[in-house]
């Protein structure tokens, strides 16, 4: 038959208190964490948001001065037709 001493007792249940309390200890950190790493999320949402509502505007000027230069080089053949005789 297997038999505990008495103090065999005392530092098991000593050693398993201070393995809850650090289970206690790190559980309650995993909400700090979250809160923290959502609080990052947000911010990088938040400025690629801002990102794209710019990179939205360049995009729109860049195609605008596509277009315009489309525009001119239609232009620029259209009077050169117009200019070399017939």
């Amino acid at each position: 038959m297997f038999s505990i001493a008495s103090d065999d007792t005392v530092r098991l249940r000593r050693q398993f208190d201070l393995a809850n309390r650090e289970a206690m200890d790190e559980s309650a950190e995993w909400p700090r964490m979250f809160d923290c790493e959502a609080e990052k999320a947000s911010k990088c949402n938040s400025e690629l948001a801002l990102g794209l509502t710019s990179n939205g505007t360049s995009y729109a000027l860049l195609s605008k001065i596509e277009t315009l230069k489309q525009e001119l080089e239609a232009s620029r053949l259209k009077c050169r037709s117009r200019e070399a005789p017939h």
